[in-house]
């Protein structure tokens, strides 16, 4: 579909693609936003890769919520002319080819810090620096300008498709057009098949290091064991999610360009799955953080106990005004029904305020190592 405002028709807007549109935009944006100022103050002067790779992920994902997610939420709303017609398809093709395969490049950095770090230990401080991976990021940032530039070039074109997003042509079958095409796929499937190869090399050394251990207890007090498997961990489901959004776009750009299995509705759902990346990314942050992961389940066991402390003083009050016109007659309800209460009273606030104290001291103890995010030792 080209950009042609002389012959833009009546703008429909679905109500349930404009929520979630809305939703991504401004969810992705927020979420992400939390992640780098979490990030951002804990960062020191130390080697801390795994977090300067999680930071560049944010940065993307945070790009692709205010550049790419939102032009086409606007688009959506007003159509393409009111934003700015062609000129503007072209800014969004080239923020949405730029700053998704930047975040694909960093993901498969992510594996292979991990695959160094498991497989190389003693080489790791060596190869592994914050300089050299910011040389990295920096060159993985280049090469994703100069493939986001092609089709501006002339090797293939950027249109519109489905009415909001501007990105390249899957069918563009002239020879620089069919060549990007080949480029993207290939260079997808090779980004997968690296992931898939350093998540089972980097699992199978990770239970090799636990079976090296003298016993169960001494590798989970093990500071260094305990933050390569938080960390990898997150990489390992980031890759699987990464893997699982971006095969299905491949496949259907393959498909198109080759002129089989051609579907609309398969199209549309299969970018919006690679999308959908950005979305999950960085609330992989806090579900493998173990501080983040406690304080979350403290929240919970919190609002449990005042449901319940809610619910048993309804049900103190509901017997004493049933109780009213038969004040004369023995009512054991009124008892029971308050030892319920005290018994939601002890569950939430605990026996006494010395073993809550405690009991908290301990678990802050515990998660004591992981404050500093996940991190090689």
């Amino acid at each position: 579909m080209n950009v042609n405002c002389t012959n833009e028709t009546e703008h429909v807007v679905h109500p349930g693609k404009a929520g979630s549109a809305i939703f991504l935009s401004s969810f992705t944006s927020l979420s992400n936003a939390a992640v780098i100022a979490i990030i951002g103050t804990r960062i020191g002067k130390n080697n801390n890769v795994p977090l300067i790779l999680v930071l560049a992920l944010a940065c993307t994902d945070v790009g692709t919520a205010l550049f790419d997610f939102l032009p086409a939420t606007i688009a959506y709303f007003v159509g393409f002319c009111k934003t700015g017609g062609r000129p503007m398809c072209f800014f969004h093709g080239f923020a949405h080819t730029f700053l998704l395969t930047s975040s694909h490049c960093i993901v498969v950095l992510m594996a292979l810090e991990r695959f160094v770090a498991l497989c190389y230990p003693f080489k790791y401080n060596k190869i592994v620096t914050n300089k050299n991976v910011t040389l990295v990021l920096l060159g993985c940032c280049v090469y994703a300008i100069i493939f986001a530039m092609l089709p501006l070039l002339g090797f293939n074109r950027v249109v519109a498709h489905f009415g909001a997003a501007c990105f390249y042509d899957w069918y563009d079958r002239s020879t620089l057009g069919s060549i990007y095409i080949y480029w993207y796929c290939i260079q997808g499937l090779l980004l997968i098949a690296t992931l898939v190869f350093c998540n089972m090399v980097v699992v199978r050394e990770l239970r090799k290091m636990q079976k090296r251990m003298p016993n169960a207890a001494g590798a989970a007090k093990d500071p260094s064991l305990t933050k390569h498997r938080e960390f990898t961990a997150y990489m390992v489901v980031a890759s699987i999610i990464f893997t699982v959004c971006m095969t299905p776009l491949t496949i259907r750009t393959l498909c198109n360009h080759l002129g089989v299995l051609q579907s609309p509705k398969m199209d549309y759902l299969t970018v919006r799955m690679n999308i959908t990346n950005s979305v999950i990314n960085p609330h992989l942050f806090w579900m493998f953080r173990a501080s983040a992961r406690q304080r979350i389940w403290e929240l919970i066991k919190r609002i449990a106990c005042c449901c319940r402390r809610s619910e048993g003083e309804k049900m103190q009050l509901f017997n004493l005004s049933s109780s009213v016109g038969s004040a004369s007659r023995p009512n054991n309800t009124n008892s029971a029904s308050a030892n319920k209460a005290r018994v939601y009273k002890l569950e939430c606030d605990g026996p006494n305020n010395t073993n809550s104290a405690s009991a908290d001291t301990n678990k802050a103890s515990v998660y004591q190592p992981e404050s500093e995010g996940p991190q090689t030792a």
